[in-house]
């Protein structure tokens, strides 16, 4: 419902100025959504800004309108960690340290505080990082990503995210080399009608693989500091083996 509002304002307000175009600016990672594990669904799973949905509301809004009103994603070729990267260098670092992410806030461990754990959390957190932007130490509930002493003060059952975007970094290990996506991505992404029949699937390969070498960066620096999560990316002790998996199309 919530995805549904936001879009009617933005083809209100575009409707009212003249305009015949919404930009939505969200990440071609966070846009196409590739689950990260079954059962994953509501504020863990939005599709707010997939692809099919804004085709499906420029249908609704220009037919209420009575005029061609288009949602686009300008930035559907890039990660979340590479617009933020952009905010970074122009300047406005305390305006992306302003945002909240976490799909349990303000009602989370503790009150105004973003827990650190949830798919939104995890994905602001690996967009930060690799954008370069440094967050207050208080800023989550639990930090899995500064030191040793505070990572380890999160309990393992409280993992099961993490591993999943793990499980993805290694599942995508090898795609430019055999120029395919993995069935299950393949699959959802075929399904939800953003890789045509015939289209060739590069772009979203290059896509996918600079994410997971975005993830892979991170649990270099985070081996280098001793984060213990980090040995989840040994392929003795792969994600894969811990029970978790893509959610089928």
């Amino acid at each position: 419902m919530r995805p549904l509002l936001f879009a009617s304002a933005g083809a209100v307000a575009a409707a009212l100025s003249g305009g015949s175009k919404v930009e939505v600016f969200e990440s071609g990672i966070g846009a196409i959504n590739v689950p990260l594990m079954a059962g994953m669904t509501g504020s863990k799973a939005t599709r707010g800004c997939h692809p099919e949905f804004l085709r499906l509301m420029s249908r609704l809004a220009s037919l209420v309108a009575g005029k061609e009103i288009t949602f686009v994603l300008p930035f559907l070729d890039r990660t979340k960690g590479e617009m933020v990267k952009a905010l970074n260098e122009a300047g406005l670092a305390d305006l992306a340290r302003a945002t909240v992410s976490c799909a349990r806030y303000p009602l989370g461990y503790h009150r105004y505080e973003q827990c650190g754990l949830c798919p939104a959390c995890l994905f602001r957190r690996q967009a930060m990082l690799v954008g370069g932007i440094e967050e207050a130490e208080d800023e989550y509930s639990f930090d899995l990503f500064s030191t040793p002493e505070r990572a380890e003060l999160v309990p393992p059952m409280k993992l099961s995210y993490l591993k999943a975007f793990l499980m993805q970094v290694a599942e995508w290990a090898d795609i430019e080399m055999t120029g395919r996506l993995p069935e299950a991505v393949e699959r959802h992404l075929r399904h939800t009608r953003i890789l045509k029949p015939v289209e060739s699937p590069d772009a979203l390969i290059a896509l996918l693989a600079r994410n997971r070498d975005e993830w892979l960066a991170i649990a270099a620096e985070g081996r280098r500091k001793g984060l213990t999560w980090t040995r989840l990316l040994d392929p003795s002790r792969s994600p894969v083996r811990q029970g978790l998996s893509h959610a089928p199309a």
